[in-house]
């Protein structure tokens, strides 16, 4: 499946099939999708659990309406004691690296033929205690898997997107006050343009003004 089909078709599965198991070979594809995805400085703390037994099922749905009927689970984590510290040290690449993870998974189940929904409406630390996950593992998903029931569908509200913003807000402060002026120049200027980006480049006194991916642009510096 092209790409672009993916992103834009693929959708919360809220009703699978009970009976239609997920193909083990699918399933290792949507595995493989997660494992090679990238993680700051390729620490790769992301932990990636199978649930499919009725056991493991049964503590899914005691953590959350939200199974669906799905045959699968994978249940997305990470190591908390192996991940990349932002500078000042108040942030770190967990919850942003298995994230990303995650979404390798959902859109490879999709490429797949793999129907899915990604499930936060849950305990996270509760959820990790009945599993028995180590205690320096954090929960950051979990991943329904399956099938499609006959009838389900995408949620009515599934193909709506914000469009692009007219117009967008600038700090006013120093450097960033004059692109801002500069920029209501360009929008005064010309015709309305669907957006602009405002891009600080290294050079400390320089700031390139993007109007739009099709307007024009200007330089401050």
């Amino acid at each position: 499946m092209e790409f672009t089909e993916v992103v834009r078709n693929r959708y919360s599965c809220k009703n699978f099939d009970a009976g239609k198991a997920v193909d083990a070979a699918k399933l290792t594809e949507i595995l493989e999708a997660g494992r090679v995805a990238p993680t700051a400085k390729n620490f790769q703390e992301q932990k990636i659990y199978v649930i499919q037994s009725a056991e493991g099922l049964a503590k899914i749905d005691k953590a959350t309406p939200c199974r669906y009927n799905a045959p699968t689970c994978l249940v997305v984590a990470f190591d908390r004691t192996n991940v990349f510290t932002y500078p000042g040290g108040r942030r770190d690449s967990g919850v942003e690296d298995a994230t990303i993870v995650a979404t390798h998974m959902i859109l490879a189940a999709a490429n797949a033929g793999v129907d899915s929904c990604w499930v936060n409406f849950f305990d996270p630390e509760q959820l990790a205690k009945e599993l028995g996950l180590p205690e320096n593992e954090e929960i950051l998903m979990i991943m329904d898997l399956g099938h499609a029931a006959p009838g389900a569908a995408p949620l009515p509200n599934h193909g709506s997107r914000k469009p692009h913003r007219e117009d967008s807000h600038v700090p006013r402060c120093g450097l960033a006050e004059r692109c801002r002026r500069q920029c209501c120049g360009l929008l005064a200027a010309g015709p309305p343009l669907k957006r602009h980006i405002i891009l600080l480049t290294n050079h400390p006194n320089r700031v390139t003004l993007t109007a739009s991916s099709y307007g024009p642009v200007a330089q401050l510096g």
